[in-house]
């Protein structure tokens, strides 16, 4: 090969090489963004958790949460989280929901459903007192159902924590660690 086609080459490969940085640069200078403004909005048992980018986009999650009296000391806990725009630009990814409960009560029955039709029984923590019940989902929806007895069962405290992942030209943004307690109703 002549000295000209190997510079030609080299030429080439350093020109792609240029290209390919420039093209993550712009991505990351034109399409980064943040979170600037966030809400939590309680709309009867449901709360809208809000949330703006710099960039004037929106991210809505719903986050439901019930405790029906069923009988005397027997509760029908149903908890739903609902990201059900699936916006084009975030998504919610990395949900972990946490209900937490008094040793005392007992967890007659508990399954949840994440990103699909299929159900499975949830992990179940103890410690000193408290009885948590955790299950999680890859995306924003998860349909938690359980059934408590006992006294203190209508005390029970309900964490989710997640994160917000951009898509497509916002890939680059990704923000980790969000956490909200969240008000249970009981009717």
């Amino acid at each position: 090969m002549s000295k000209s086609k190997k510079l030609l080459i080299l030429l080439f490969i350093i020109l792609a090489a240029i290209l390919i940085i420039s093209f993550f640069a712009v991505k990351a200078l034109c399409f980064g963004d943040k979170i600037v403004n966030s809400e939590k909005l309680l709309i009867d048992s449901t709360t809208l958790l809000q949330y703006e980018t710099e960039k004037g986009q929106n991210i809505d999650m719903a986050v439901s949460g019930d405790i029906i009296v069923i009988g005397e000391k027997l509760y029908q806990v149903r908890i739903i989280l609902n990201r059900q725009d699936d916006g084009e630009c975030y998504g919610v990814e990395n949900v972990d929901v946490k209900l937490a409960v008094d040793s005392n009560v007992e967890i007659v029955e508990a399954f949840y459903s994440a990103n699909g039709p299929d159900y499975k029984i949830p992990e179940v923590d103890y410690s000193e007192g408290t009885k948590t019940v955790r299950c999680s989902s890859d995306r924003g929806y998860l349909d938690f159902r359980l059934i408590l007895s006992g006294d203190k069962a209508e005390e029970a405290l309900l964490n989710v924590g997640y994160d917000i992942a951009g898509k497509q030209m916002y890939s680059f943004n990704r923000f980790y660690g969000f956490e909200e307690n969240i008000e249970l109703h009981v009717r």
